[in-house]
């Protein structure tokens, strides 16, 4: 548990955001910078199709370039993008410009594709063969299940603690600031008992 526990909270924490957030970017920039739906369309779905692409092939070669130097890499790697994760999506809502703040949720959105791929060779290295895909089945839940509140949650600090729905890139703002750092910080703490785990199941032959 020392291992799965901050992982997984980091997961659950930094889910509610990052799938929370996508409902409310055309309100966000319509409210915010007053863009039309299809002005916001038209530059977050070339700038997110780019950030995607080049996230994931990004995060597979710098997780197998931490790989030769660290035995942590998975998660190692995986804080680390997280707090790129937080610097984007924190950024974002108080960039001066609707470009500068699509650039910045589109920064987001590779960032947190990056991470993917090391989080799941995380789970996998350390899961015991019989319970691999209990493990999986429990992260994708959790992922899911966690990611499915995220509108709500942003929805709810715009109605009850903003008081001002028209100002919704605060209820942006205070939920990135509440939840990536936390998890940020639940993904560091994992890098130790990672390490570990690790030298002990290459100790064993495993």
């Amino acid at each position: 548990k020392q291992v799965f526990l901050p992982l997984f909270a980091a997961l659950a924490l930094s889910a509610v955001e990052s799938q929370g957030l996508p409902a409310w970017r055309i309100p966000f920039m319509a409210r915010t910078y007053g863009w039309s739906e299809a002005e916001t369309g038209a530059l977050l779905g070339s700038l997110q199709l780019v950030a995607m692409l080049a996230g994931i092939a990004a995060g597979g070669g710098f997780v197998t370039w931490m790989g030769k130097r660290y035995k942590d890499a998975n998660i190692r790697a995986t804080a680390i993008i997280f707090a790129c994760t937080t610097v984007a999506t924190i950024a974002a809502p108080l960039m001066p410009t609707g470009e500068l703040a699509l650039t910045m949720m589109a920064l987001g959105v590779f960032f947190g594709l990056a991470g993917a791929p090391a989080q799941n060779a995380a789970i996998q290295r350390i899961a015991p063969n019989e319970m691999r895909g209990q493990v999986s089945a429990l992260y994708l839940f959790m992922f899911t299940f966690f990611g499915a509140m995220g509108s709500w949650v942003i929805g709810a600090v715009s109605t009850y603690v903003v008081g001002d729905e028209s100002q919704v890139w605060k209820a942006i703002l205070i939920t990135a600031v509440v939840f990536l750092p936390v998890a940020t910080f639940f993904m560091y703490r994992g890098i130790r008992p990672y390490r570990e785990e690790v030298e002990r199941l290459e100790a064993a032959g495993l």
